[in-house]
């Protein structure tokens, strides 16, 4: 993942604010190893809709939890996400996996709409992850419900281009690599990320 990478590139990770190559990681629990946020961002930078996501800037707690719904009995998802959430679950993490990118296939943006009121009413934050081939040809289908949507570098062959088109979408961009990717494919695009996985 990520972490280890991006703590090779500051050169360790400075005591108490956890700051990794510039940005704020945050350890988390559950499928979402971490995250992390630019230290100087305000507001909702545009219109970007999440909420929750600008306290891993300076959370009140941590660990924060961020729960798969993978996890969750599909046959009463919106009760079980709002459960979650209410229990004190930071953001509801969303993997979709296209059975060619990953081997698994999951949910598509039809589930994605319907876990997302439930749990944008419970004030969380729908993190989805796009274990897909070609990220860019789907994000559209994501944006309107996502709140960050993260994407692997492997996966898309004009990487550099996607967190300027998930920020014009309204979401905030992440990153994910596999752990045999080489820790450049991604730290080429730090700057342009408010989440990694």
């Amino acid at each position: 993942l990520l972490g280890d990478a991006f703590q090779a590139l500051a050169g360790g990770v400075e005591a108490g604010a956890e700051r990794v190559h510039g940005l704020l990681r945050v350890r988390s629990v559950g499928s979402v190893p971490w995250a992390m946020v630019p230290p100087g961002a305000t507001g909702l930078g545009g219109s970007c809709r999440v909420r929750a996501m600008l306290d891993l800037r300076q959370p009140g707690r941590l660990p924060l939890v961020a729960p798969s719904v993978l996890a969750a009995d599909f046959a009463a998802m919106g009760d079980q996400c709002r459960q979650v959430i209410e229990a004190g679950a930071d953001l509801l993490h969303l993997d979709v996996m296209d059975g060619h990118f990953v081997p698994n296939l999951t949910v598509g943006p039809d589930f994605a709409r319907a876990v997302a009121e439930p749990i944008h009413a419970a004030g969380g934050v729908v993190d989805v992850h796009l274990m897909v081939s070609r990220p860019a040809e789907i994000v559209g289908l994501f944006a309107p419900v996502a709140d960050p949507i993260t994407f692997h570098v492997e996966a898309e062959p004009h990487a550099h281009r996607l967190p300027g088109a998930l920020r014009e979408a309204g979401c905030r961009p992440g990153l994910a690599r596999n752990p045999a990717t080489p820790v450049e494919h991604a730290a080429v695009l730090a700057a342009e990320l408010d989440v990694a996985h």
